[in-house]
């Protein structure tokens, strides 16, 4: 990307920005790829996550639910339903907030860090008290 600093050079800055369209081309480039690998990949996701759906559904529901089998689009809709009712339309992954996490933690003071860092093994350490706890409930008792 050009960026212009000079107040009196911003004619010849433009006119060279205008000139510049490598990086649009790129970007129109790398979308359409993009948009090639959807158009190709996403039909063959839709129809084996189906497939697996209706094929589990088939095998397992019925034979110890005694539910009526259902077919490769009663399969996509029950995908459906389900991303509906246990996920969100958000498109972010785990970590989307991770810009905004390490802005702030660039701006907090060494105290404030600090703070951070111990409340964290505070947290951290309840979780490894009831991991132990687990362990310990599932080991077999000596002698019985």
């Amino acid at each position: 990307m050009l960026y212009c600093t000079l107040e009196n050079d911003w004619e010849n800055c433009i006119k060279r920005s205008l000139n510049n369209k490598k990086p649009f081309i790129m970007k129109q480039r790398r979308w359409g790829k993009f948009i090639l690998l959807f158009i190709i990949f996403a039909p063959i996701a839709v129809f084996l996550f189906g497939s697996l759906v209706r094929w589990l559904w088939n095998e397992v529901l019925v034979a110890v639910l005694h539910v009526s089998p259902v077919t490769f689009w009663q399969a996509i809709g029950i995908l459906v339903l389900a991303k509906i009712l246990f996920s969100s339309f958000s498109g972010g992954g785990p970590r989307r907030d991770y810009r905004k996490e390490r802005m702030m933690w660039n701006n907090m003071t060494q105290e404030q860090k600090e703070k951070f860092r111990e409340e964290w093994k505070c947290r951290r350490g309840r979780w490894d008290r009831r991991r132990d706890a687990e362990t310990e409930m599932q080991q077999p008792i000596p002698g019985a």
